[in-house]
Formats: structure tokens, sequence, C-alpha cells
């Protein structure tokens, strides 16, 4: 009886695997033909959306795309307002890198927002084509904290700390940030900030001594930016394609080479940690095939 239910449950997983992977079968195999009758050269695709909070697979697919001798070209899509100035400067350094490494042209497209750690990003690129309403720029630094010291105070909580440091309690909203406190954090801010402007004028090839026209901070839409030499050009989609075949000398159809979506136990863990993923995806293998051991192979 074990024996026959093992038998039925592997051909119905066998069944299951045969559904899920005929389609891609198929459309490798359809890819392969037409990519006979009518070559194309591949162009690497990669989204940077939303907040910037890990460098992590930005940094993967930059590295895998430009290692690919078989990928010409790298279109970095943008639609990001920033985010972490640890991870942005990541991914800027990676493209100046591999760039330097391993030659081939690299354009942003941004269509909606291209802002800050999002622009800066960009910077590293080769071109920056962008929509004339699109908004560019925010080139900046700021460090933000909640000041909570009167709401306890006025709900009667006491709050107390122990800290071994001078400054190891900044920014700590229960606390009174003191002067030098204050001094400390505008000068971390100031600090970042110069490297941003550094890194956007040396890569934009912009006069630091114009900052007040292109940075402290200050928002464009595309067709403002383009004056400022914050952009290259104006346009869509169409447009990048067409500069990228300029660049990387493509005489015909481009077939784009895209990330791989992420299965769901990789949205649960961590997006970046493809080691943990794999790990965790062995884990609930080998549970499942023990719980099965347990369940009918044991009771022979």
């Amino acid at each position: 009886m074990a024996s026959k239910i093992i038998r039925y449950l592997t051909i119905i997983l066998l069944g299951m695997l045969i559904i899920q992977a005929l389609p891609i079968f198929i459309k490798k195999i359809k890819e392969e033909y037409f990519n006979m009758i009518e070559p194309k050269t591949k162009v690497g695709l990669i989204c940077v959306n939303d907040m910037i909070k890990s460098s992590g697979k930005t940094c993967k697919y930059l590295k895998k795309y430009f290692e690919d001798k078989n990928i010409k070209a790298i279109l970095l899509k943008i639609d990001s307002q920033g985010g972490y100035a640890g991870s942005s400067e990541a991914i800027f350094l990676e493209i100046l890198a591999l760039k330097k490494d391993f030659p081939k042209p690299i354009i942003t497209l941004t269509e909606n927002i291209c802002a800050s750690g999002g622009y800066l990003v960009a910077a590293a690129t080769d071109y920056i084509i962008a929509a004339p309403s699109c908004t560019v720029g925010s080139i900046g630094s700021y460090l933000g904290y909640f000041k909570l010291k009167e709401f306890i105070n006025n709900w009667k909580v006491q709050y107390e700390i122990q800290k071994s440091g001078k400054y190891k309690s900044i920014c700590n909203p229960f606390t009174e940030t003191t002067k030098e406190e204050e001094e400390l954090l505008k000068n971390v801010s100031e600090s970042s900030y110069k490297v941003f402007l550094e890194n956007v004028a040396q890569t934009r090839k912009l006069s630091l001594k114009d900052k007040d026209i292109w940075a402290e901070g200050k928002v464009f839409t595309g067709s403002q930016a383009l004056k400022v030499g914050l952009v290259d050009e104006l346009g869509t989609r169409s447009n990048a394609i067409k500069k990228i075949k300029d660049l990387a000398f493509i005489d015909n159809k481009i077939e784009w080479v895209k990330a791989d979506k992420q299965n769901m136990l990789e949205k649960l863990i961590d997006e970046d940690d493809d080691e943990c993923a794999m790990a965790m995806s062995k884990i609930l293998e080998n549970c499942i095939t023990n719980l099965l051991s347990k369940k009918f192979i044991n009771h022979y």
C-alpha cells in the first residue's frame, strides 16, 4: 500500500514538473529557431525601482551582464527616488569598476523619477535619457530623526540610558540633542553631500563652481535637467534602443536579457541573499523527504 502511494506521489510530482517546464522548453525552442532565421544581439536590461535599500541584486546582474561577452550593451531603467547613501554609492562604484574592466555601453532610461541616490546610479552610466516630465536631480544629503522627549515627559514616562562613548546615544529620540551632537550630524551630512557632488561632477563633467545651478537638492523636470547637464537626451524606450544600437554598433534586432524572476521563497527571505534562499530550499526539501520517509517507507 505504501509503495503504491509513493509511486502515485512520484507520478504526480513528475507531472507537475513537466507541466511547469514544458512552456519554458517550448519557448526556448522557439527562441532558438527564430534566432537562427533572424539573429538578434543580446542586451542586458536591469530595473532599479523604488527606494534603494540594498545594492546586492543590482550589482549581481551588472557583474553578470558586463562579464558576459554575448551581451553587447546594458540598459539601466531607473524609476527611483533614491535611498540609502551607501547602497546607491556601491552601485555607482560597481558600474565604474565594471566599465573599466569589461568595456561596453551602458545607458540609463528614466520615465518617472530619477532622484537623489537614483540619480547617482544613473550618473555612472554613459548616457542618460529622460522623459520630458520626469523628475530628475535632488542632489543632496540629509539626516532626519524624531524628538520625543517632551512627549514622554507629558505622559510621565521615565527613560534612562547607560552609554559608553560620548556620542553613542546620538539621534536617540528620547534624549536632548546637544550642540556638539548637532554639529557632528551636520558634518556627517556635509561630508556625504561633498562626496555626492564630486561623484556627479566627475562623471557628468559638471563644474563644482556651478553646483548652485545643478545641485543643492534642487529637483528638475527632464526638460530642465537637459539644460543644466544632468541628462543627455529627452525621449523614451525607442530613443534608448536607438542609442544602444549606435554605441554598440548593433544592426539587427535586440534580444533583451532580463533578471530572473524571484520565487516565493526568495521573496520571503532577502532578495539579495541567494545562498540563504538555496539553503532554505534544501532544508525544505529535506523536511519533505524525511516526512515521506517516516510516513511511508518505514512502515513496510
